[in-house]
């Protein structure tokens, strides 16, 4: 009775899939709009703003992200100005996360050839940690639909070259997912014209780095440089390797063991029974069929390694890479036991639509019980700041900023939106110092956000701002004294 389910009647667990996908898009667009925002996000919105204006990232301003991500913002400031981009990027980061889990369906449904890829989607924007990441101003999550969207076309290695080039100018951090997509995916007919598609990117960003003028800056960048960010910002952020899996009210909408906690608990450990099950089905078989069906499973073992033992830095965006096969895991596993030769002898299929109703109202339960209380952690104090330095402060005013909030002001120094005083760089050493460089400019404002970031920028420029500049705002804002 089940392989009838599985045939003709899939149109009733289709529509109770998409139906929750849409009322999960709706909360989650809602949130976006209205939640609070991680200070990473204003660094990627400033050094658009500058980008746009002709500024050139590298040589013009530090950045150590790959610079795909940062040019795709900058039309943001062709027609809108003021707190508007920053709304209007919200929703691009939710359209951005809805692409996500529709390229992880689409992966899914290109492997499985089965309606459980739109179940994969689904869990995408389910999943509690990390979900709120997929509504952030960041990269990693268009450098991920790039890298699926090359999974979902793998039999195209031309254009798999291009997508997974493309997630690597987004965010280099998908460095090692490309990497273990390439060995297990090519054979050596398709590695010509892969090889081809991945160059075309990557060889017209080598070009671009050149026509800067600066291509060691570029290339230093977005290699050492990064790796020499996030080793030295680890320091001051010690977290230990499993403190988002603890209960936690932010992210799993309620303290102590809540329904939001045990729903994704159970959801990364279903994945992990899944992850091995196939990787032990590859040794078995060792076949190309078993090989395939084996990656999903290779690439989060892969994203969990590089997060349990190669990124110094344990915050939720770290484990974007890892979710996103969580969802296709577990999408795997509900595939391989409905068509499982047991439960199609033994169960009627008034029982498995019984137990389909119920999953989806549990479902959309649990997603409203973890999302219902973030709705009132709002942004709007932080517009209202926003608003009141765009009235305060002249355009054409140098403003230097440790967070990235202030936006349209020039820079007085090379670096911009970084918390400074938390790591160091030889390209720090090839410019003037911060107080050398805020008197030359007359820098009339600093603005460091809530965090007390000045006082852990280098001594001498830390004593040379609080001399010279006074707190208002708070201490959010320091203003010059004599100038």
């Amino acid at each position: 009775m089940i392989k009838k389910l599985l045939r003709l009647p899939q149109v009733i667990p289709i529509i109770l899939t998409l139906l929750l996908i849409a009322i999960m898009a709706w909360v989650r667009l809602d949130i976006g709009n209205h939640r609070y925002f991680d200070p990473d996000e204003f660094m990627y919105l400033n050094w658009a703003y500058h980008v746009a204006h002709g500024s050139v990232p590298y040589r013009d301003f530090m950045m150590f992200a790959t610079p795909l991500y940062v040019y795709f913002l900058t039309p943001l400031y062709l027609f809108w100005h003021g707190i508007d981009p920053i709304r209007v990027a919200r929703i691009v980061s939710w359209i951005i996360s809805l692409a996500l889990a529709g390229s992880v369906g689409l992966a899914f449904w290109t492997h499985k050839k089965s309606w459980l890829a739109l179940v994969a989607a689904a869990l995408v924007l389910f999943l509690p940690m990390p979900s709120d990441k997929l509504l952030e101003i960041r990269p990693d999550n268009l450098s991920l639909l790039f890298f699926m969207a090359g999974l979902a076309v793998f039999g195209s290695p031309v254009t798999m070259g291009i997508l997974f080039g493309l997630s690597l100018l987004t965010l280099q951090k998908t460095v090692l997912l490309v990497a273990v997509a390439t060995v297990f995916l090519l054979k050596r007919k398709t590695l010509v014209p892969y090889a081809v598609g991945l160059v075309i990117p990557l060889g017209l960003f080598l070009l671009w780095a050149i026509a800067t003028g600066s291509p060691q800056t570029v290339l230093y960048s977005v290699t050492k440089l990064a790796q020499e960010h996030i080793n030295q910002v680890a320091r001051f952020n010690q977290l230990p390797l499993n403190f988002y899996f603890l209960p936690n009210a932010i992210y799993y909408g309620a303290p102590g063991l809540s329904p939001g906690l045990i729903a994704n608990h159970l959801l990364w450990i279903l994945a992990v029974i899944s992850a091995l099950a196939l990787t032990l089905k590859l040794f078995v078989k060792r076949n190309q069929r078993a090989l395939v069906s084996a990656l999903p499973a290779l690439l989060f073992f892969t994203a969990m390694i590089q997060y349990i033992w190669l990124s110094p830095l344990k915050f939720p965006q770290y484990l974007l890479s890892a979710a996103i096969f969580v969802a296709w895991l577990c999408a795997d596993l509900i595939n391989n036991i409905l068509h499982s030769k047991r439960m199609s002898n033994s169960v009627p299929a008034g029982s498995l639509f019984v137990f389909l109703f119920f999953g989806a109202g549990v479902a959309a339960w649990v997603f409203w019980q973890v999302n219902q209380p973030k709705r009132f952690w709002t942004n709007d104090g932080t517009y209202q700041k926003i608003t009141r330095i765009l009235d305060r402060i002249p355009t054409t005013d140098y403003v230097f900023d440790l967070e990235g909030r202030t936006i349209y002001f020039p820079y007085p120094y090379y670096a911009c939106c970084l918390a400074l005083g938390q790591f160091d760089s030889i390209l720090f050493h090839q410019h003037p110092t911060i107080r050398d460089s805020l008197k030359a400019t007359k820098t009339k404002y600093i603005y460091q956000a809530e965090i007390a970031r000045i006082a852990a920028l280098p001594q001498k420029d830390a004593d040379f701002i609080f001399a010279n500049y006074k707190p208002e705002e708070n201490g959010e804002l320091y203003v010059a004294k004599n100038w």
